[in-house]
């Protein structure tokens, strides 16, 4: 078997080929990038079956990832894709903090001590077995059941008979880390937590809540993504956040809007929360829930998509990383 460095060399020495192929008339657009297609597949089937979890591998996967999903290498210019890869693959990501906050559980302490206990959505009870989940027989329907060590795994349940499925019972034995191959997943307690079921913001109708993510940068909120918690289609608006003279503005960079007629006066208080949770992380989406309660702090995201959104309805990955690293010096800034 290769070794792991070996790996990350032959990845990195391929995708450099095949993007210069992509600038080749000889080889042709199509060849290129069909050939780093079933490279890249040929390799991500690999590291299904045996490449050791490790930084070197796991660095190699995101590399591939990244050239499979934007056809490029990543730079260290100040794109936020590639922002996003740096933190990925680099010592930032294996901070104590930034763990910490990929724990759904554990990140509610540092909420609570950052903030208050009233932006945190209620826990009913963790369940660190699955044996664990008959207790559940004593709570109150509906809830959310949540995995708090993974990306993804909420379930509303709405009766005792939707617990025990196959399913559910997965995550208890997951390993998100290696199936994603993000360092900040690696050796977190394996556990579900049942969250109180919070309801909709006064003007929405049943379980649909705004939906509110925060992309912060050096500890300043950036860009607003406003969306409905409950929607399948992407409706998701785009807002850059200007605030000057004590005045906050939000202004529309979404292409093809779709307005949710959100409450601004809840503004000021999200640019505070933003603020506050993002003070210790160079680059973190801090994720919002407007609800009938006043606002909820969802969660902290470290590594938005992975680093692979296209921000298609922001207008592009460029336009959007101009807003994000506006005055910002370089890369190299993010170190935490």
């Amino acid at each position: 078997m290769e070794n792991s460095k070996s790996i990350y060399e032959e990845a990195l020495l391929y995708s450099k080929s095949a993007e210069c192929d992509l600038l080749s008339k000889e080889h042709g657009v199509q060849h290129a990038v069909n050939s780093l297609k079933k490279f890249i597949i040929d390799r991500l089937a690999v590291f299904k079956f045996g490449i050791p979890l490790n930084k070197d591998c796991d660095n190699a996967y995101a590399l591939l990832q990244f050239v499979s999903r934007h056809g490029r290498l990543p730079s260290s210019d100040l794109i936020v894709n590639d922002v996003i890869f740096k933190i990925r693959t680099s010592e930032v990501i294996d901070l104590p903090l930034r763990r910490l906050a990929s724990d759904k559980h554990l990140a509610k302490f540092y909420i609570k001590s950052v903030t208050s206990e009233k932006y945190v959505v209620p826990t009913l009870m963790l369940f660190r077995k699955p044996d664990d989940l008959m207790a559940a027989k004593n709570l109150k329907y509906p809830f959310y059941l949540k995995a708090t060590h993974t990306c993804g795994g909420t379930f509303l349940i709405n009766n005792f008979d939707e617990i025990y499925t196959n399913e559910i019972l997965s995550y208890f034995s997951e390993n998100y880390y290696a199936r994603s191959r993000e360092r900040n997943y690696k050796n977190l307690s394996k556990c579900m937590l049942a969250e109180e079921l919070m309801q909709s913001h006064v003007g929405l109708n049943g379980n649909e809540i705004f939906d509110v993510k925060i992309f912060c940068v050096l500890g300043v909120p950036k860009v607003m993504q406003i969306g409905l918690f409950s929607h399948q289609a992407d409706v998701r608006e785009y807002y850059e956040i200007i605030f000057k003279d004590s005045s906050l503005q939000l202004v529309s960079c979404t292409h093809g809007s779709t307005k949710h007629n959100f409450p601004t006066e809840y503004l000021f208080e999200m640019y505070w929360l933003a603020q506050k949770l993002s003070a210790e992380f160079s680059f973190v989406r801090v994720d919002l829930l407007l609800t009938q309660n006043g606002l909820k702090v969802g969660e902290l995201t470290n590594l938005h998509w992975s680093g692979n959104d296209h921000f298609v309805r922001a207008g592009g990955e460029r336009f959007i990383s101009d807003i994000l690293f506006d005055g910002v010096s370089g890369i190299d800034v993010f170190t935490y």
